[in-house]
């Protein structure tokens, strides 16, 4: 009986072992199953990384190419924008020269229209007219006189105290009449 309960245990060990043995090998089937997935998953994953790696390299190159490109626009920019200033503000300079030269040129001519309707404008033409009439009169005593030199003019000559003086005269010209005047002289 002994060696009955002997078998009989050493076949149960033996299956006990041939089961293990059917259990390890299934397992080790498995885990190198597994392993050979997780080699193959590994190495999609450091694919993967180097594609993404470099993919974030052609990033950076065209963020540093972008870079620059936007910095060259800025400095354009800002170019443009100090150029713009520039321009304004020659255009408000022209602006304010053509008032100031309409502001002139108006006040030349009210300063002008002044003048003559004032005073010193009749003056002046007085003393112009009597030193054009004296001249006139000189040169036709000079002709009178050498044509007619056997005559004696000398009372023409005489009475210069009856000069007319321009600020003793109290003509008034009517501000027409001066504007006509100035456009004929």
């Amino acid at each position: 009986m002994h060696q009955k309960d002997d078998v009989e245990r050493f076949n149960e060990s033996f299956t006990a072992f041939l089961k293990l043995r059917y259990y390890l090998f299934a397992h080790s089937e498995v885990a190198s199953q597994n392993q050979a997935e997780a080699s193959r998953a590994l190495k999609e994953a450091r694919t993967e990384i180097e594609k993404a790696r470099a993919e974030a390299n052609i990033l950076k190159v065209t963020s540093k190419i972008h870079s620059s490109e936007v910095k060259r626009l800025q400095n354009e920019l800002r170019e443009e924008h100090c150029e713009m200033a520039k321009l304004r503000a020659k255009l408000a300079l022209e602006k304010e020269k053509r008032k100031t030269q309409e502001e002139v040129s108006t006040a030349m001519e009210r300063a002008m229209q002044n003048f003559k309707s004032s005073k010193d404008m009749e003056d002046i033409k007085i003393d112009f007219a009597q030193e054009a009439f004296l001249e006139g009169f000189q040169v036709c005593m000079g002709r009178v006189i050498k044509n007619f030199s056997n005559i004696d003019l000398d009372h023409l000559l005489e009475a210069p105290e009856d000069r007319a003086d321009p600020s003793r005269t109290n003509v008034e010209v009517a501000p027409e009449s001066a504007v006509i005047a100035s456009e004929h002289a």
